[in-house]
């Protein structure tokens, strides 16, 4: 079954988003089985991509709700993480902030020592401040993303991170180091996407 989840997700990643809603709408995912999370999440991501923001946020309210019914705090912190980016994309940053700070307090409590979880928590609550017009916390909350994510060996969530600064900054050395690690780490899309962004500086 999760083959067929990761299955769903590729496709989305290809841009093939019809035929990714097929194939998770085949599967038959009971609430209990252990996969159910993975299954909610690519619908969620799929939905969003789709510009379904109302369903993605269906999606991972009822991830929410089966994570608070088990007192999974690993899960609750995550799905709050989610709905923050779907409301990101949908353009509510107020929204976006509220769910940070409710997973901001549950990784206070729960996840004080994981430096990845913080890395990936400041991206956001950075990214977003940029969005809402605040530099001084976006640079500041962006740049403790870094400092975390240096602390461990996530290729991924440091490239992310100076990729941030770089955007938040207009700083093309930023972005040039966010492209060596996606490259260093295999992901095409996110050094392509630095491309992008290094051809739009001022």
């Amino acid at each position: 079954m999760l083959d067929h989840i990761y299955s769903a997700f590729d496709l989305m990643e290809q841009g093939r988003l019809d035929a990714a809603l097929a194939l998770l709408d085949s599967l038959v995912v009971p609430e209990a089985d252990s996969v159910y999370y993975d299954y909610l999440s690519t619908y969620g991501y799929v939905h969003a991509a789709r510009k379904d923001y109302i369903l993605a946020v269906q999606a991972y309210e009822a991830y929410l709700n089966k994570a608070v019914a088990e007192g999974d705090r690993l899960h609750q912190h995550r799905a709050h993480h989610q709905l923050c980016m779907v409301y990101r994309e949908q353009g509510d940053f107020g929204a976006a902030m509220a769910e940070l700070d409710k997973e901001r307090a549950i990784i206070s409590q729960h996840f004080m020592d994981d430096d990845l979880v913080w890395a990936v928590h400041l991206y956001e609550v950075g990214y977003v401040s940029h969005l809402l017009g605040d530099h001084d916390k976006a640079v500041s909350d962006m740049g403790r993303s870094l400092e975390h994510a240096l602390k461990t060996d996530d290729l991924i969530a440091q490239a992310c991170a100076y990729r941030g600064l770089g955007e938040i900054q207009s700083s093309a050395e930023h972005l040039i180091k966010a492209k060596a690690l996606f490259e260093e780490a295999g992901e095409n899309i996110g050094s392509q996407e630095i491309d992008d962004l290094l051809s739009h500086l001022p």
